[in-house]
């Protein structure tokens, strides 16, 4: 691996995740939302699919090293403000560029994990070593995580949302941003929980009406590390992403009606 070199000053969010081709998730979404938000990004595929709006064929990796190159190549200009993880697809990716994880935090510099267990269209679910490397080595990293609720299940094997999120803070998480979208049992709102060792605090939105959003989790991801990037504190960051995200939404619901 290069030599990491010293922290040159704040700079866009560095968003690690999947290219969709259709642009409704992952890589794109994640750009999109912060463009939307007046923040700069930098950007790398972790890796490729093969999928549309509604359906997902198939997924295949970066060839070894890319990531580790491309790391080393963006940084030469400066360390981001923030990064921000979505799907990854083996364990090797993870190994590879857990280094770069490592130096971002003894920077300071917040690392937000989005632990994507499988599109939401379904067609790929992350294998158990992707689930190991998460828990043993990127859990102590002391990053931030934004699962949703089935993800805290995966990772944890609790049903309790809130004891699934202490299990993950006692084994290194910084604090996490629970997301609300799939508890079905609100039909008005989504409440999404902020949720830290030294309490927890929940965040109310109106549920958007319309067709099934693809993308949401990572948006709100996304938005999420842009908070934390601009310097706001991390409570602030999570409910600050929730509003953001229903603005984002709902300018985009003309423009997905005219497509």
């Amino acid at each position: 691996m290069s030599q990491l070199p010293a922290t040159l000053g704040r700079g866009p969010v560095l968003c690690l995740s999947g290219l969709d081709p259709s642009g409704a998730a992952g890589l794109l979404r994640d750009v999109w939302a912060l463009q939307r938000g007046g923040h700069r990004s930098t950007a790398l595929t972790t890796c490729l699919t093969v999928q549309n709006r509604g359906r997902f064929e198939s997924l295949s990796g970066m060839p070894r090293g890319y990531l580790s190159d491309a790391l080393a190549c963006l940084v030469e200009e400066g360390w981001p403000a923030a990064i921000k993880i979505g799907l990854m697809a083996s364990e090797a990716e993870w190994e590879e560029i857990l280094p770069w994880l490592r130096e971002a935090r003894s920077q300071d510099i917040p690392v937000v994990v989005d632990p994507i267990q499988a599109p939401t269209t379904g067609g790929w679910k992350a294998p158990p070593e992707i689930r190991a490397v998460l828990l043993e080595e990127v859990l102590p990293l002391s990053a931030f995580w934004t699962p949703n609720i089935p993800e805290l299940h995966w990772l944890t094997g609790e049903d309790n949302a809130l004891a699934a999120s202490e299990q993950l803070l006692s084994l290194g998480a910084q604090g996490l941003l629970v997301k609300g979208g799939h508890d079905e049992a609100h039909t008005v709102w989504v409440e999404d929980a902020w949720i830290e060792k030294s309490g927890e605090q929940r965040f109310r939105r109106a549920r958007l009406g319309g067709p099934p959003r693809r993308g949401t989790g990572c948006v709100l991801s996304t938005l999420f590390a842009q908070g934390l990037a601009e310097g706001r504190a991390p409570r602030d960051a999570a409910r600050d992403a929730g509003d953001r995200l229903s603005r984002l939404w709902t300018e985009l619901d003309p423009e997905v009606q005219r497509t």
